[in-house]
């Protein structure tokens, strides 16, 4: 679609939607400041391998942006992705991936227990303890 002009004659950004009839698309995200790049970058890596091999998309969100805190980032940047996305997993750029789940898909995991009557969640949390935050 064509641009369109503004009240300042700028162009307006404009918003595409679609519908398609692609398979389901998942994507790993994780969001990490500068000094959690340093610290965990290993596990990131992991994280971008486990993606690539699952056939997942991977998102690396480094600007914080909006959010309150760095905690918070990984939510912000759920907000904006989600809608590129059918789901996404959202993980802590300090959790990791371990050998004996490597050749688990997650996403494939979720598609095996939905039924009519208890369908996937929208969202799902992991337990968390004082003093973490979501």
């Amino acid at each position: 679609l064509p641009p369109q002009e503004g009240p300042m004659g700028l162009a307006e950004p404009v918003e595409l939607r679609w519908t398609s009839t692609r398979p389901t698309e998942v994507a790993v995200l994780l969001a990490a400041t500068s000094s959690m790049l340093q610290r965990y970058q290993p596990f990131i890596n992991l994280w971008r391998c486990y993606a690539l091999s699952h056939g997942l998309g991977f998102i690396l969100e480094t600007d914080q942006g909006a959010a309150p805190s760095p905690n918070w980032m990984r939510w912000f940047a759920a907000e904006r992705f989600l809608s590129f996305y059918d789901a996404l997993l959202i993980v802590d750029p300090d959790q990791v991936i371990v050998a004996p789940c490597w050749h688990l898909s997650i996403s494939e995991l979720l598609g095996t227990w939905p039924t009519p009557d208890r369908p996937a969640p929208d969202v799902g949390v992991r337990d968390f303890g004082r003093p973490q935050t979501l």
